[in-house]
């Protein structure tokens, strides 16, 4: 696999016969949506270019049910740390790019 740095945590990467967002997630220690949603969504073929984008974050879609608490504790952040500027709450399909770690 060739990784082509884009910018310092963004990266392309060439797909290879056999290659799928499961398989290059595991590669990159990311999770498939990472992939698919920042490439159209359908499945690569040979020879495509996938844009990976910060591979430090992990693209998580609201789903019913969640709260800003609960998805920080979840990825073990603060709630602080995974809301936009400016918003107080979470809505259902809301994407988040969160930066799973350790809690300050």
């Amino acid at each position: 696999m060739r990784i082509y740095q884009v910018l310092c945590r963004e990266a392309v990467i060439r797909v290879k016969e056999g290659d799928g967002f499961e398989g290059l997630a595991d590669m990159l220690g990311t999770i498939p949506e990472n992939i698919t949603a920042h490439n159209g969504g359908a499945k690569p073929a040979a020879g495509d270019l996938l844009f990976v984008p910060d591979l430090d974050r992990v693209l998580y879609t609201v789903q019913p049910l969640d709260t800003v608490e609960s998805v920080a504790e979840r990825f073990n952040v603060r709630a602080d740390d995974i809301l936009p500027a400016g918003l107080k709450r979470l809505y259902l399909g809301q994407k988040l790019a969160i930066k799973a770690g350790d809690r300050d």
